[in-house]
């Protein structure tokens, strides 16, 4: 069950944000394919949690939702740094930070040559710099124990808030 808050911030836009404690990995998956059926081009995904925390595994279930193909295989681009997938409904860009030292190397990167673009860009611990806009949806993945997660999911400006308010009319559906 989501427990969900409001919060208004001073000269910010209205924050919404849901609570899930999901305790398996499909459960953890059938979040993340519901953010990737109701995604528009455009949309901005942080992923912020621990190593382990399950963020791959909501990518992965995000490129499902999108429609990409299942002979597709969806992974962690660690050592790459971004991966790009198509063959959905739309690209995904799913990029992660983990490797990266400095801020610098944001650059070679090219998100900001997909942000805002015909495509869903999804940055793992997008905390480390500032890779996407303010604007994005932010998805804080918390270890609770071996099989149990906390799933923070927040709109933080009216793009995100658009693909929160999709999000959660599909979740109670």
């Amino acid at each position: 069950m989501a427990a969900e808050y409001r919060i208004d911030l001073p000269s910010r836009v209205t924050v919404e944000a849901m609570v899930h404690h999901s305790s398996s990995v499909e459960e953890t998956q059938r979040l993340g394919r519901i953010l990737g059926e109701v995604a528009k081009a455009g949309d901005s995904i942080a992923l912020i949690g621990d190593l382990g925390a399950g963020k791959t595994h909501l990518i992965q279930a995000i490129a499902t939702g999108l429609g990409v193909p299942s002979d597709v295989r969806v992974t962690s681009p660690t050592f790459t740094l971004v991966n790009i997938y198509r063959g959905g409904r739309m690209t995904l860009v799913h990029a992660d930070l983990y490797r990266l030292e400095r801020e610098a190397e944001l650059v070679e990167l090219g998100l900001d040559d997909w942000i805002g673009d015909e495509a869903l860009v999804c940055v793992e611990w997008a905390d480390r710099f500032a890779a996407l806009p303010n604007d994005a949806l932010e998805v804080r993945m918390d270890v609770s124990d071996a099989t149990s997660r906390r799933i923070e999911i927040s709109a933080l400006g009216p793009l995100s808030m658009a693909l929160y308010a999709r999000f959660e009319e599909a979740l109670s559906s």
